[in-house]
């Protein structure tokens, strides 16, 4: 009963091409083999390209479209895998080639963008350590950030987290180049409202009202759509959303965990998220942060170096994926476990040499 996948080819460039400019277009091709054609989508590198061209919907087995993606290359090598989908959303076999830019290298940047919100609206939401956590990661890199060309911090706290500000940020982020890196850091509140996350910003006063978190609340889909347009490749984005109300049934943890994995996985990028039961489960006076961003900066000082020069940012997951357990046990009685979804390129954060 699964309608067949359509068949998709990179028409070109041709695999190991080289290249001395770094715009390029790569034509993609895809065969209708009775399933149609829902979606065709590109990646570069592990990264979702920003057009990932929905609803190419083609009528007759046999049709063939091809779409051209306009890409800009990083300097060595690229790679490219193309998918495409039928209507009842099954996924064909990748496509994928390698090319090469010979090119002189190019300033890299990192830009952190770090969200935190205290003090809501709603006072009965007000947390106690979302501000000095998000404070407390662009501080670290405005000292650390020596390993890139520049740093860009951009900061949006309490009254200004609203839902535009927050997007407007993100949005900001779209004139990057290919070869920068970006961290973008959430603390507040998320809920989960029919297999969908949200992030809940300043001004949302009810988040125990499902049809109110949708319409208000910054969908991990929101989310997705503004890192597919964000030009950098290396984007790692951090989430310490603490749950408000009382605690809820064991499942909906796992559903947190489903939505945002498929955030990461529909992107291409580095997600880990401290989903936690209730708003208290992560606050720890005696550490002065909440324990995800603890553990995080802890990571990022050395911990998570492994013997090597530099943090990068599957050392840092794996350092968080480790010690967030025992950390929270040690202050919380409880273990608490991240989300770590990790699908784009490996690249170092911080030198702590």
């Amino acid at each position: 009963g699964i309608k067949p996948p359509p068949e998709v080819r990179i028409v070109s460039p041709k695999p190991n091409d080289s290249f001395n400019t770094d715009t390029i277009t790569i034509k993609v091709a895809a065969k209708d083999t009775g399933g149609g054609i829902e979606e065709i989508r590109l990646y570069h590198n592990g990264k979702a390209l920003g057009d990932d061209r929905r609803g190419v919907k083609l009528v007759g087995t046999g049709a063939e479209k091809t779409l051209d993606f306009t890409v800009t290359l990083v300097d060595g090598l690229n790679t490219f895998r193309a998918t495409g989908f039928s209507s009842d959303r099954t996924e064909s076999n990748p496509d994928e080639i390698t090319v090469s830019l010979a090119a002189p290298s190019k300033d890299v940047s990192l830009f952190v963008f770090a969200v935190g919100i205290n003090k809501y609206k709603n006072p009965a939401l007000n947390l106690n350590y979302a501000v000095p956590d998000a404070k407390g990661i662009a501080g670290f890199f405005r000292q650390k950030g020596r390993l890139f060309n520049t740093v860009s911090i951009t900061e949006i706290y309490d009254e200004e987290a609203t839902k535009e500000g927050i997007l407007a940020g993100l949005k900001q982020l779209e004139k990057t180049n290919p070869q920068d890196a970006v961290l973008l850091y959430l603390a507040g509140h998320g809920e989960n409202v029919k297999d969908v996350w949200y992030f809940i910003p300043h001004e949302l006063t009810y988040p125990e009202r499902e049809e109110h978190v949708q319409s208000k609340g910054i969908s991990s889909a929101e989310l997705a759509a503004a890192m597919k347009n964000i030009r950098a490749q290396k984007i790692l984005m951090l989430v310490d959303a603490c749950k408000s109300g009382a605690v809820l049934v064991a499942f909906r943890g796992f559903e947190d965990r489903k939505a945002l994995s498929q955030l990461s996985r529909s992107t291409g990028t580095h997600v880990v998220a401290a989903s936690t039961k209730d708003q208290f489960a992560a606050e720890v006076k005696e550490l002065g942060h909440g324990v995800f961003t603890y553990t995080l900066l802890e990571g990022l000082k050395g911990r998570a170096a492994g013997g090597g020069d530099t943090v990068t940012v599957r050392k840092l997951m794996g350092y968080i994926e480790e010690e967030l357990p025992e950390i929270t046990k040690r202050y919380k009685q409880e273990a608490q476990f991240p989300v770590v979804d990790s699908r784009g390129m490996d690249f170092p954060l911080v030198s702590v040499k």
